[in-house]
C-alpha cells in the first residue's frame, strides 16, 4: 500500500516507503482525527492499525 499526501492537491506526492504486511488487498481505510494513524481493512478479514512518521 501507498500513502500520498495531498496536503497541496495541486502537487500530490507519495509521503515515505511503501507500507507492507500480511493483506490480501486492502479494501478500505480511515484516518484518525491526528492524522498520523490509520487502519486498513482487507478481503481477508483483517485491520491493521498502522501510524506515520
Amino acid at each position: 500500500m501507498r500513502l500520498w499526501d495531498v496536503s497541496s492537491l495541486a502537487s500530490p506526492h507519495l509521503s515515505g516507503s511503501p507500507l507492507t504486511a500480511r493483506l490480501s488487498g486492502a479494501i478500505s481505510v480511515a484516518f484518525a482525527p491526528d492524522d498520523r494513524t490509520f487502519a486498513s481493512g482487507s478481503s481477508d478479514h483483517q485491520v491493521l492499525l498502522w501510524t506515520t512518521g
